[in-house]
């Protein structure tokens, strides 16, 4: 009987996730980055990810490659960082960071001169753990059609932000 429940709860699962859920190959992104000064300490690229999970649809996060155009070495000072979405703010969770340390931002990242840096973004709001036998830390999909990602940059010249508007674009399900 309980191994029934269980199918059970498991078949319905999948219906309501398959229901609910846009297929990645249907999504597109529009990406607008947007510089403090004409020239840049810093330059980014941006390549958001879609994520459909048993939670929903939505962004999964954002690769995001930081190119420094300086002879010196710069920063990515992520305690100064922030997504933005759905009217809150986060503060980045970066890849290789500890999903319990989600809410404190990391150290710095220098670039060296001339250098660049790809780096997994995600909004710290995104790790989700869930106790229980099959539990453990997954990540949750950010559930917007627009987020904004804005990174200060630490260099010789002083301060600068950068600000990523990421907009997903989902084409019709026929």
């Amino acid at each position: 009987m309980k191994r029934l429940i269980g199918l059970l709860v498991i078949v319905t699962s999948i219906f309501v996730v398959s229901c609910s859920s846009t297929p990645s190959s249907k999504v597109s992104y529009d990406v607008k980055i947007d510089y403090d000064s004409e020239s840049p300490a810093v330059t980014l690229e941006v390549s958001p990810t879609w994520s459909n999970t048993i939670y929903g649809s939505g962004f999964g996060g954002f690769f995001c490659t930081f190119k420094n155009n300086t002879e010196r070495v710069v920063r990515i000072v992520w305690d100064e960082s922030s997504l933005n979405y759905n009217g809150s703010t986060y503060v980045p969770f970066i890849e290789g960071q500890k999903y319990a340390d989600a809410q404190n931002p990391m150290s710095p990242a220098a670039i060296t001169k001339g250098g660049s840096i790809s780096k997994g973004v995600y909004s710290s709001n995104q790790p989700h753990f869930r106790s229980g036998k099959y539990g453990g830390w997954s990540m949750m999909p950010i559930n917007a059609s627009e987020v904004q990602l804005i990174f200060m940059v630490r260099s010789e010249k002083g301060e600068e932000y950068i600000t990523a508007t990421v907009k997903s674009i989902i084409a019709d399900k026929k």
